[in-house]
């Protein structure tokens, strides 16, 4: 089945543009970029709470309030993933590269859906 073309996807990254690398560790990321799949074009937003507690967790938040619906990183913590699942958003882990590359791989289908400690699995959809 194709991906939704109408969605925001939100991309963990060390810079603010589309050529910035991902950032491997979710609620370490320096920016949010958010891709909108039907304009094509991206919004940069910076973390609203790099080294503060529960920064994953404000960070979905954030995306939340933004209109993503899913999230592409390189890993996420418990607390994230518990607040991706509380929000009802997707979420894709092993991205690398930049956050171009990224979003071409959830588009691709190479991304996998991450999975919780205890066994749960991360939310999304098994397109």
């Amino acid at each position: 089945m194709a991906k939704d073309t109408c969605i925001k996807i939100a991309v963990s990254a060390k810079g603010n543009r589309p050529d910035s690398l991902v950032e491997p560790n979710f609620g370490e990321a320096e920016y949010y970029l958010i891709f909108d799949a039907e304009t094509k074009g991206y919004q940069a937003f910076p973390h609203p709470a790099k080294g503060e507690p529960e920064a994953g967790i404000k960070a979905v938040e954030l995306l939340k309030e933004q209109g993503a619906k899913v999230i592409v990183t390189g890993n996420l913590g418990p607390n994230a993933f518990q607040a991706i699942a509380a929000a009802g958003m997707e979420c894709r882990i092993g991205a690398g590269g930049t956050v171009q590359e990224a979003i071409d791989a959830y588009f691709q289908g190479k991304l996998s859906k991450g999975t919780y400690p205890g066994g749960g699995i991360c939310p999304g959809s098994d397109r």
